[in-house]
């Protein structure tokens, strides 16, 4: 049977996809009430999730990896697809996030990375929901 942490999202979904676990602390409910959010506001048809939770042996194989990752914490999500309704200044509009990233796509500033940090018990950047960290992705993957 498959243990949901919401309307729309499954534990196996957050599970990290080396190890299969979820992190010791469970998924903050902050983040699953975000996503439901993020999902209302531009992904009707729903939202896959390509990376949350990642174990610290999984987090070191990714390229550009920040090693203490909100993935790490159980606290981050990267959308699979991107979606033009989920720019920057719409996400900044939920209130619901602490950490976002974008890249350009299609002349807008659109979301690859959403967070929680301030719910993570992690958050050197000091990010809140009213004025969260931002960064963007390089088309090589790093962040500035």
């Amino acid at each position: 049977m498959t243990t949901m942490l919401s309307a729309h999202f499954a534990e196996s979904e957050a599970a990290c996809h080396h190890c299969g676990r979820l992190p010791p602390g469970g998924i903050p409910p902050a983040l699953v009430h975000g996503l439901e959010a993020l999902r209302s506001l531009a992904y009707p048809q729903g939202l896959a999730v390509g990376s949350w939770y990642r174990c610290a042996a999984y987090n070191k194989t990714i390229p550009n990896a920040a090693p203490d990752s909100q993935h790490v914490q159980g606290s981050a999500v990267d959308p699979k697809v991107l979606s033009t309704k989920a720019t920057l200044v719409a996400v900044r509009g939920l209130h619901a996030f602490s950490g976002i990233g974008w890249t350009w796509h299609g002349g807008l500033q659109v979301v690859k990375h959403v967070d929680v940090r301030h719910a993570s018990g992690h958050n050197p950047t000091g990010g809140t929901t009213a004025t969260p960290t931002t960064w963007e992705y390089l088309a090589d993957g790093s962040r500035r």
